[in-house]
Order: structure tokens, then C-alpha cells, then sequence
């Protein structure tokens, strides 16, 4: 890990000659210990322009862009809580994790990067600046209570070669803001990573003043205990799994989940070889036998009975085995 609260600069001063000076992400951390407006130096700037430290230092008067900004491997930027902006073009065919070991936090791509790799916003933000651009990387995953923020952004379409996951947890979801812009879904593969066997009623994905606008390409659920595709209908998408129904409203981000009732099962009990019927609920699974039942089948013969319904009782009657007492 590299923590600095200084910037990085390439010194044009006639004594430094005319070298390069290459910035490569190679697999480490780069954290913030101060704001930054223009982290890697990206323009040949003034004094003013620079960010000594929060503890003071000199400031190079000669300072010019960084000839080049690369990332060859999956690295991690952590804005530790503060506002970083990282303004150049970077490339390369590794990605990138956002995170922030301090909470909240902003980190800013302010240039057209064309890195290759996944991009992952762990916590914190993700920023886009107005010329910024992340479409060239692989996928984009958003974590619950994360953010991709692209509302500085004239207009913003998501698109069908990269596939984005969004984490949900027991409250929080993995959000994208984009503010007044109308986000196009453009045919995105979304993903809903549920990281929690209960889930909540009802999360946002999408930060918006305006609606989205076209379609996404398919919408399907994955965690421990989730799986399966959910199906467009217009613009929502439905469907269940273990035992809760899904509901998603493309346009506006609202996802609606709510839990299904669980079949009524009850034990038909055949007293007798001659006897009546007796209905025992049975809110247990099919291999758990009650007090009350147990005392049923041990009064004399009989035959044993499952009945699966939901209320009304429908005519569907499974006969399990004859057991003879």
C-alpha cells in the first residue's frame, strides 16, 4: 500500500532534463491521506494547481502531466473518506477496486480511460467525470451500499459487453446515481447478487430525478441462497426464488421483494378399517411426526396419508407409503 497525502507530478524543471515519468498500478493500493483535485498530475499546471500535503512542503513551479497512467493488474484505489480525482487517460488490461477504509468517500475518473479489466466499487463512490469513461472494462460490480455515480455526465448508457452485478444486502443495495440524466439501460445483463437469506421489501438501485430509458438485456438472481432469471414484462421484471417473489421496475430502480406463503400441508389419517377421516395441520416438513399424530396412529390400523395444499385445499393427494401399526 502507498499512502500519501501528496500529488504526483513530473518534474519539468530544467534540471530534471527531459525524462518521462510513467505511473504503473501494478497490483497494490494507492490511499488518500488528503483531498485531491488531480491526483496523477494530468495537465501542466501552476503552483496553485498543486496539493503539497496536509503537512506542508514544497511545491514543484515546473510541475507537467505524467506521461502516462497504466494499470497491469487488479489494483486497488482507496479514497480513505476524502475526495481524490484521478483526471488522466489510464490503460492497460487491469481493473480496478474502489473502496474506502474510512467510509463515505469519493473517488473521481475525470479521463477516457481504456483499461480492460473488472471494475469493483467495494464502498464509497465511483465517480465519473464529464469526459470520464469506464467502457472498456469487463464488468462493473457494485457493492451493497456502494455507489457508481455518472450525474455529471451529459448522458450515460450502460451497455450489453459489460455485465453489472449489484450486491443486496438485508437494507442496502449496490446503487447507480445518475442524478437529472436519463440513464440508457442499453441491453445490460444485471445481475442481483442477494448476499442474505432474508432479504428486505423494497430497494433502489437507481438514483434518478429522470426515468431510464430502453431495456435491460436480462435480470438474474445469485447468492447462497438465490438463483434463477427473472422475466420482462414491459418494464418489470418478475419472478421467485426460495420462497420470495421479485418484482423489478427497470425504469425507476424499485425492487420490490416480498416472501411467498409456504404451502398448508396436512396428514390425512384413515382411523380404522372402517373409520373416519382426521385432518391434522401439519406446518412441519413431511418427515416430522406430531405428538397428536403419533397418538392417532398407534390407536389401530390405518393407512397414512400426505396432503400438500395452500389454502383453498386443492384435490392434489399424494399417498407416501401404507404403513401398517
Amino acid at each position: 500500500t502507498l499512502a500519501t497525502d501528496r500529488q504526483f507530478v513530473r518534474d519539468g524543471s530544467s534540471s530534471a532534463g527531459s525524462g518521462t515519468a510513467n505511473f504503473v498500478f501494478n497490483g497494490g493500493t494507492l490511499k488518500a491521506l488528503n483531498t485531491q483535485t488531480d491526483w496523477l498530475q494530468s495537465t501542466t499546471a501552476s503552483s496553485a494547481g498543486q496539493n503539497n500535503g496536509s503537512t506542508g512542503g514544497t511545491v514543484n513551479t515546473n510541475a507537467l502531466a505524467l506521461s502516462s497512467v497504466t494499470v497491469t493488474a487488479a489494483s486497488t484505489i482507496d479514497s480513505n473518506g476524502f475526495s481524490v480525482a484521478i483526471n488522466n487517460a489510464i490503460s492497460g488490461s487491469g481493473g480496478f477496486t474502489i473502496t474506502s477504509s474510512s467510509g463515505g468517500g469519493t473517488v473521481t475518473l475525470g479521463g477516457v480511460t481504456t483499461y480492460t479489466g473488472a471494475t469493483t466499487v467495494n464502498s464509497g463512490t465511483l465517480s465519473l467525470g464529464s469526459a470520464g469513461s469506464i467502457s472498456s472494462s469487463a464488468s462493473l460490480t457494485i457493492a451493497a451500499g456502494a455507489t457508481f455515480d455518472v450525474s455529471s455526465k451529459g448522458s450515460y448508457s450502460l451497455s450489453s459487453s459489460q455485465p453489472i452485478t449489484l450486491s443486496l444486502g438485508a437494507s442496502t443495495i449496490g446503487t447507480i446515481n445518475s442524478g437529472s440524466v436519463a440513464l440508457a439501460l442499453g441491453s445490460a445483463a444485471l445481475t442481483l447478487n442477494i448476499t442474505t437469506a432474508t432479504p428486505g421489501a423494497s430497494y433502489d438501485f437507481l438514483t434518478s430525478s429522470a426515468t431510464a430509458t430502453g431495456d435491460l438485456g436480462s435480470v438474474t438472481l445469485t447468492g447462497s441462497s438465490f438463483s434463477g432469471s427473472l422475466t420482462q414484462s414491459g418494464s418489470t421484471w418478475t419472478g421467485t426464488s426460495n420462497g420470495y417473489s421479485f418484482s423489478l421496475d427497470q425504469t425507476t430502480g424499485a425492487l420490490t421483494i416480498t416472501a411467498v406463503s409456504a404451502p398448508h400441508e396436512f396428514s390425512v389419517v384413515i382411523v380404522g378399517l372402517f373409520g373416519g377421516l382426521v385432518f391434522l395441520p401439519r406446518p412441519h416438513p413431511p418427515w416430522y411426526i406430531s405428538a397428536r399424530e403419533r397418538s392417532a396412529r398407534m390407536c389401530c390400523p390405518l393407512f397414512y396419508f400426505t396432503l400438500l395444499t395452500s389454502l383453498p385445499i386443492s384435490s392434489s393427494l399424494s399417498l407416501l407409503s401404507p404403513l401398517f401399526l
